[in-house]
């Protein structure tokens, strides 16, 4: 996971590693629908667009690349403990 801080807020981001330099890391778009800390709250959709550069900046900063993307995989641990994430469903 990366997390990205905005004050005493904090965004939980699914990652992979892309295998193509060029792309470098797949970053998980549904973590920007919601703050993950101090309490879940969902991210209007022009505070996402926001945050999404403000991320990618952080990446570029430390020398590396990023896109978003969701991967059929990406799931933040917060939907992986839930009663709605993919992993609770029975069958």
């Amino acid at each position: 996971m990366i997390y990205y801080r905005e004050g005493d807020k904090i965004l939980e981001l699914y990652w992979e590693y892309s295998g193509v330099d060029e792309r470098g890391l797949l970053l998980g778009a549904r973590g920007l629908k919601q703050w993950f800390y101090p309490v879940i709250e969902p991210i209007p959709p022009d505070k996402q667009a926001q945050l999404k550069e403000a991320v990618i900046t952080m990446v570029r900063a430390r020398g590396g690349t990023a896109i978003f993307e969701d991967p059929i995989l990406t799931n933040s641990v917060s939907e992986l403990h839930s009663n709605q994430g993919p992993l609770s469903d029975k069958v």
